[in-house]
């Protein structure tokens, strides 16, 4: 959950004011997320470079303990529970923070010294027909003659209403026919390029196709590792028809590597990706844990051959990667 707090501490502090305030650096956020995304990036990268970072860097923030990244920062924040969570927690956390900033389901919180009955009204009201919730709290200030010390009392007046909500079982992978997922394709010039593609990558040692009802293609690479064997995914290619994609159903080839690859792979392949950059206009995305090259499809620049040789040197380039001892 995203909290976005807003304090007046003026004794004339307008608490409707701050509503408005609190409201407008919500949708400041949640538009900054929606450009990103559209733009082809992630929306925790976007808030990290946007909001996170400039505010580490601040005046604001204690100089001596200030994080150099997002991770790092929470991890500071929760480091007994990162610990008993293990090494995914950071995967977990982030993909929960990315549809946070897409949603707009944000948490509000107002203090000020006065919230009349009227505003604590309007706080109610925004927070059971919302799609997010509002909290107010008003805090009362005491400090002796010579203020030599200072106490700031505070105690809601406003609280969202409990939120009732029927508990949701999670869908497992439903796998479909490769014919099932190109027919969902939603335009014939992308359809046709998958077609073409497909029939390349079918062949390769050790890759397997996956297609699920929920609109993805996958690409994933099994090897040796440790003692047994890891799966790492090259592509989370969508399908536009099948309710992928944010803001416009469009069909996407995301070539690169996913969140939960080990660093030894990420930096094996880091210079493949930048060569789908270069030399294919792939747009490139970065999260903290995953990087692609992106393209929507069709794209006129792109050719199947030339696009599955790439993926066979990725292949090549996962395999050649030194076993651990």
């Amino acid at each position: 959950m995203l909290v976005i707090v807003e304090v007046k501490r003026d004794k004339e502090g307008d608490a409707r004011r701050a509503i408005a305030q609190a409201l407008d650096y919500g949708s400041d956020i949640w538009h900054e997320m929606r450009e990103a995304v559209r733009g082809g990036r992630e929306a925790t990268t976007a808030f990290e470079e946007t909001v996170a970072i400039p505010y580490f860097t601040s005046s604001r923030y204690p100089e001596k303990d200030r994080p150099q990244s997002l991770r790092e920062a929470a991890t500071g924040l929760w480091e007994s529970m990162t610990e008993s969570a293990g090494t995914n927690w950071w995967d977990s956390f982030q993909g929960s923070l990315e549809s946070t900033l897409i949603s707009g389901r944000y948490a509000y919180i107002v203090f000020a010294p006065n919230i009349p009955e009227n505003v604590r009204t309007t706080i109610e009201y925004l927070s059971a027909t919302a799609n997010f919730s509002f909290a107010a709290v008003e805090v009362d200030h005491f400090t002796d003659k010579a203020k030599n010390f200072e106490v700031y009392a505070p105690h809601a007046v406003a609280v969202p209403p409990p939120i009732t909500k029927p508990v949701s079982i999670s869908r497992p992978t439903v796998h479909i026919s490769c014919d099932q997922w190109l027919a969902t394709l939603t335009s014939d010039e992308g359809r046709d390029f998958f077609q073409q593609l497909i029939p390349h990558l079918e062949p390769i040692p050790g890759v397997h196709l996956v297609y699920t009802q929920a609109g993805y293609f996958g690409i994933t690479l099994s090897r040796p590792w440790g003692d047994g064997s890891i799966k790492l995914w090259l592509s989370d290619s969508y399908s536009g028809g099948l309710g992928r994609g944010l803001f416009a159903p469009r069909d996407v080839l995301r070539l690169g590597y996913s969140q939960g690859t080990p660093e030894v792979f990420r930096q094996a392949l880091d210079p493949w990706i930048s060569s789908l950059v270069s030399e294919f206009g792939a747009q490139e995305m970065r999260a903290t844990q995953s990087r692609y090259g992106r393209w929507d499809i069709p794209d006129r620049r792109l050719d199947a051959t030339r696009v599955a040789e790439a993926i066979a040197k990725a292949v090549q380039i996962v395999t050649g990667v030194p076993e651990i001892e």
